[in-house]
């Protein structure tokens, strides 16, 4: 069966310090898996650069058959542990940043789901940065342990 998911090579160096070094796996559909390991592994890496939030140092990953970019923000998200706007970020500004970056991404949908949550506009500041976001309806991969559990493919 073919990899829906393929890391070859990948390497990320913050100067000297390497938080992936050569990675090399494989996921096929229906498989469920989980990255374990201490703080500073690399797990967080891993998925940034698998959302296309991070540039390797070297190597590549892999999904469905097409390299991180445009075309597998469409079919992935990554969903920080702790808020990855800036502080200052209103709703609106919010709904901006993501219609911008997501061509897929549904500015009515997101405002109705903001009104109805009662969250929006400058005013709905505190209460985005209280309540978190998820910038998509799926969000893939979680970035903190046990919160989703969901099969690859």
């Amino acid at each position: 069966m073919d990899a829906i998911y393929e890391v070859h090579g990948l390497t990320k160096r913050y100067g000297r310090t390497a938080a992936l070094n050569g990675v090399d796996f494989a996921v096929t559909p229906g498989k469920l898996v989980g990255l374990l390991g201490p703080n500073g592994s690399g797990k967080t890496t891993l998925m940034k650069i698998s959302a296309g939030l991070l540039q390797p140092t070297a190597g590549s990953v892999i999904i469905d058959k097409v390299p991180v970019g445009v075309f597998t923000k469409a079919v992935t998200s990554y969903l920080p542990d702790r808020m990855a706007l800036p502080t200052e970020f209103t709703t609106d500004d919010a709904v901006s940043l993501y219609a911008d970056f997501f061509t897929d991404f549904d500015k009515v949908k997101a405002n109705a789901m903001l009104a109805d949550l009662h969250i929006g506009g400058r005013a709905g500041q505190n209460r985005f940065h209280e309540q978190g976001h998820t910038g998509k309806d799926a969000a893939l991969p979680d970035d903190e342990p046990c919160r989703q559990a969901l099969p690859a493919g």
